[in-house]
C-alpha cells in the first residue's frame, strides 16, 4: 500500500510505509496530513498508523534491492529503464547478426560473426554502464538529501 503525505503544504509522491518513515520520519508529526493512494480524503498520519507516535518512532530499516529506485527525478528513472531495454535489444540483435553470419560463406560470414560478437558486447556493456551511472547518481542524491535532512 502506498500513501501520500503533505508536508509544508506540498504533496509528495506516493510512498510505502517503510519509505515514508525512512525518508520523512524525523519531520512527521501525528497531525501530518496523509492519504492512501486512490482515496479522495485526507486524514492524519496517526489515523493510518495507530501504533505510530511522534516521539521515539521506530522506523523500519530500508531493504536493499536491485530494483529501479523511486525518486524525485522520474525522468532519470525512465532513462534507466530505457537503457536497460536497449542493452537487451543490443544483445538480441547481436545474437541475430552472429547466426546470420553463420549462413554466409567465407570472409563475409566471418566478419558478420565478429561484428555481432564485438558490437553486441559493446552495446550491452555500454547501455548497462550508462544505466548504472544514472542509478549511482540518483543514490548519491538520495543519500546527500537524507544526510542533509538528518543534520538539520
Amino acid at each position: 500500500m502506498k500513501y501520500w503525505i503533505n508536508i509544508s503544504g506540498a504533496s509528495s509522491h506516493p510512498f510505502t510505509k517503510e519509505e515514508l518513515f525512512s525518508q520523512y520520519g524525523d519531520r512527521l508529526t501525528a497531525d501530518t496530513p496523509c492519504s492512501k493512494v486512490g482515496e479522495n480524503t485526507w486524514g492524519k498520519i496517526s489515523d493510518y498508523f495507530p501504533d505510530w507516535q511522534s516521539s521515539g518512532v521506530e522506523r523500519p530499516a530500508a531493504s536493499p534491492s536491485d530494483e529501479v529506485p523511486s525518486t524525485r527525478y522520474p525522468f532519470l528513472v525512465t532513462l534507466i529503464v530505457i537503457f536497460r531495454l536497449l542493452a537487451v535489444l543490443a544483445g538480441v540483435v547481436a545474437v541475430v547478426v552472429v547466426f546470420e553470419g553463420f549462413s554466409y560463406p567465407g570472409k563475409v560470414g566471418d566478419v558478420l560473426v565478429l561484428e555481432g560478437i564485438v558490437g553486441g558486447c559493446f552495446g550491452v556493456v555500454t547501455n548497462l554502464a550508462i544505466a548504472a551511472v544514472i542509478r549511482l547518481l540518483l543514490d548519491i542524491e538520495e543519500n546527500t538529501r537524507k544526510d542533509r535532512d538528518k543534520n538539520q
